[in-house]
Order: C-alpha cells, then sequence, then structure tokens
C-alpha cells in the first residue's frame, strides 16, 4: 500500500494522467467537432434539394454529363445578352474549334455573325452570312439578317435582291415597301412615290409623314388624315411656327388643343389628354412635353423614334407616348449682370 501511494505521488506518474486525460478530451472533442460538420453539410444539401426541382434543367445536365461545349454555349449566350460581345465572340471561335459535327459548326458561324451584328461589325457580319448562305442559300435567318445588314449600311438596292431570295420562304411585301420609301427618301427622289405608297399602304405613314413634314410641310399638310395626328403627335409638335397650317388646325379639336399648349395659337383652355391639359393650366411657364417611344411588339421603351425597332427588329410598331418634362431655359434670352 506504502509504495502505491509512493507511485501515486510520482509527479511523472501525475503528467501521464494529465495527458491522457487531454488525449481522451481532444480525441472526443474531435470526433464531435467532426459529427457537426457532416451533419450540418447534410442539412445544406437536404436544403438544397428542395430547389432542384424548378432549377434550370439545361445547367443541371451539363453538370451531370461533364458537357464542356454546352457549358461554352450557354457562356457565350450570357456575355452576349449582357452586351459583353467581345467576349461573346472569343467563345464562339473557341467552340468553333472544339466543334466536329459540320452541321454544328455551321450553326456557330452563324451566331457568331449574329454577335458581330449586334456590336456593330458589319461588314464581318456580312461576310459570314454571306457564307453560311454559300452552304444553306434557303436560311432564312441568315437571309433576314442579310437585308438588316444592308439596310444599316443604307444600301437597299442589296437589300432589296436579298429580299428576292427570301420571298420563297415568306411573304415580304411589307419589307419591300419599306425599303422603297427608304430608298426614295436617301435619294430625295419625286415624293410622288411616298404619295402613292401613302394612300395605298396606311401602315407605314409616320415613315412618311416624318419626312415630307420636314423637307415640305405644305404638302405635308394637305395629305395627313386625321386619323394619323396622333400617332405624329411628337413631329406635329416639334414643327416650327411658320410651318404649321392654321386652317387645318383651327377646323380639328386635336389640333387646337395641341398647338394651344405649345402656345402658337389660343384656342383651348382644355384638354381630354392629361399632359397637353397640365401645360394649357399651368400658371407658370415651367412644364415642356416631350416624347418616349415605345415598341408595340415587344413592348420595349426608347428615348429616341424609330422605323425599326432596335430590340425585335420588326417594322412600324413604334407608339408616341407623352411626358412631361421641366421646361429649359432659353440660354441665348439670359442676360449677364
Amino acid at each position: 500500500m506504502d509504495s502505491f501511494l509512493l507511485e501515486y505521488r510520482d509527479p511523472l506518474f501525475g503528467i501521464l494522467i494529465f495527458l491522457i486525460l487531454v488525449f481522451i478530451v481532444s480525441f472526443f472533442s474531435y470526433w464531435w467537432a467532426y459529427y457537426k460538420k457532416r451533419e450540418e453539410e447534410s442539412s445544406l444539401s437536404r436544403f438544397f434539394q428542395k430547389f432542384e426541382e424548378s432549377a434550370d434543367k439545361e445547367i443541371v445536365e451539363i453538370e451531370k454529363k461533364k458537357d464542356t461545349k454546352r457549358a461554352f454555349y450557354l457562356l457565350a449566350k450570357a456575355f452576349e445578352k449582357s452586351g459583353d460581345f467581345e467576349k461573346a465572340i472569343a467563345v464562339y471561335l473557341n467552340l468553333s474549334k472544339m466543334e466536329d459535327d459540320f452541321k454544328n459548326r455551321h450553326d456557330i458561324l452563324k451566331k457568331l455573325a449574329i454577335v458581330y451584328f449586334k456590336a456593330g461589325f458589319l461588314e464581318k457580319a456580312r461576310k459570314i452570312f454571306l457564307e453560311s448562305l454559300r452552304i444553306y442559300p434557303r436560311d432564312k435567318e441568315a437571309l433576314n439578317y442579310l437585308t438588316l445588314i444592308y439596310e444599316k449600311l443604307q444600301d437597299y438596292k442589296k437589300a432589296n435582291e436579298v429580299l428576292e431570295s427570301l420571298e420563297e420562304l415568306m411573304d415580304v411585301n411589307n419589307q419591300k415597301i419599306y425599303f422603297n420609301i427608304l430608298d426614295t427618301v436617301k435619294n430625295q427622289k419625286d415624293t410622288q412615290t411616298l404619295l402613292e405608297i401613302y394612300k395605298n399602304f396606311p401602315n407605314h405613314h409616320r415613315l412618311i409623314l416624318e419626312y415630307l413634314f420636314r423637307v415640305n410641310p405644305k404638302t405635308a399638310w394637305k395629305i395627313v388624315k386625321e386619323n394619323d395626328f396622333k400617332d405624329i403627335i411628337d413631329i406635329l409638335w416639334k414643327l416650327d411656327k411658320k410651318d404649321v397650317d392654321m386652317d387645318i388646325v383651327s377646323k380639328n379639336s386635336f389640333l387646337r388643343e395641341l398647338y394651344s399648349a405649345k402656345e402658337y395659337f389660343d384656342f383651348k383652355k382644355r384638354s381630354s389628354i392629361f399632359e397637353l391639359d397640365v401645360l394649357l393650366n399651368l400658371k407658370e411657364n415651367i412644364a415642356d412635353l416631350d416624347f418616349e417611344y415605345v415598341c408595340k411588339d415587344c413592348k420595349n421603351i426608347f428615348p429616341i423614334p424609330f422605323s425599326r425597332c432596335p430590340n425585335c427588329l420588326s417594322i412600324d410598331s413604334l407608339k408616341v407616348e407623352l411626358i412631361l418634362t421641366k421646361r429649359k431655359v432659353d440660354e441665348k434670352s439670359l442676360s449677364f449682370q
């Protein structure tokens, strides 16, 4: 018994017991922490599984199949959608090297041309689409984009040549009339062509009237139809007073309201159009009328007018919306003191 007590009082024995206790505590602490970590990871995985049903299946499949090409394709589309065209072009070029299938390479070529078109590299886009059409001459999408390129280059003769090929695949009469108007306006040909189009194809009225009110207001006032006044309210609003036909204005209620709000005449004190009514009843001359332009097809809004929607590329889909703005101070009228 005495010998045991002596060993117990031995300092080395105490240190050994202490180390054993430290090891036991450390061992259980480590395994407890490991267990808790695994439990948290499992809990997080179960939480994510709740959202898998609503996840994009295409992305999930890419991860499962390790489809690198598809991943690059989606990356290029993301860059294209965000407007980072340089990166989109770089990705498509890399994809073209990775792809072995001829048809897929052709599709990538066409997508590359579309990105070049959106980025404003029209000549590069034109060359690629021509190469694409050499392989597949009846590609409707490529033919459509080629007409858009020639439109932007203002080469309406070439655009019409492309339409002749496209005519076998779809109805292009509306586009032919549209390019005829643009060609007439560009070359300032006899306005009789425009008058005939305005008479027979009224859906192109805005493009024609915009040109006529700019170059020949008297002719424009003679031919403009009452039903078109509201569609060209921004054009009428921006006319100089000397170009306004007072006889026609005095006979039309809408025009009397418009030009009274403009302060050209004093015909009206009220208007059924809210923005005009505000201008007519303001005690101080602090507001002005401005406009924004909505595409009736894709519903996008633009600050400047268009004949072809910059977003969905549809023709004659513009709708004018009125907005009230603070009147700009005429700097020429200010005097320095």
